[in-house]
């Protein structure tokens, strides 16, 4: 698997307190699966990545910096987009880079797959 994607997985499910376990990529879909750290509960989910090299490391830049500094509540950002971008323009991201981040980020949606179906999604939100 390319490091970019995996990184980026893990980064994002970080965001909701869950480590990757295993994935594939087969056709520019990724399958996979994470494990809950709270109840080592598994989650089966797949993915159709049609983003750039580029885009993909500066989400999983954000979704660390959202997940260091405790922004998060489930799939919630708990501070507003104003705010957000503000903090990361004085973390030393540019103001262009800070708002397309956000955007990527929030147009994201990892599908949750249960007994091979698509039932619910992963995403991220203000």
């Amino acid at each position: 698997m390319e490091t970019h994607i995996n990184n980026f997985l893990k980064s994002f499910f970080g965001i909701f307190d869950a480590t990757l376990d295993k994935c594939r990529i087969h056709d520019n879909i990724v399958f996979g699966n994470i494990r809950w750290n709270d109840d080592h509960e598994s989650q089966d989910f797949s993915w159709k990545n049609n983003v750039e090299k580029s885009d993909l490391i500066k989400s999983t830049l954000l979704c660390e910096y959202l997940t260091d500094n405790k922004l998060m509540h489930m799939d919630k950002i708990m501070i507003s987009k104003s705010e957000l971008e503000k903090r990361l323009v004085e973390s030393g991201w540019s103001f262009s880079d800070a708002q397309d981040s956000i955007d990527d980020l929030l147009s994201l949606e990892l599908r949750m797959v249960d007994d091979g179906i698509e039932t619910d999604s992963f995403f991220v939100h203000f």
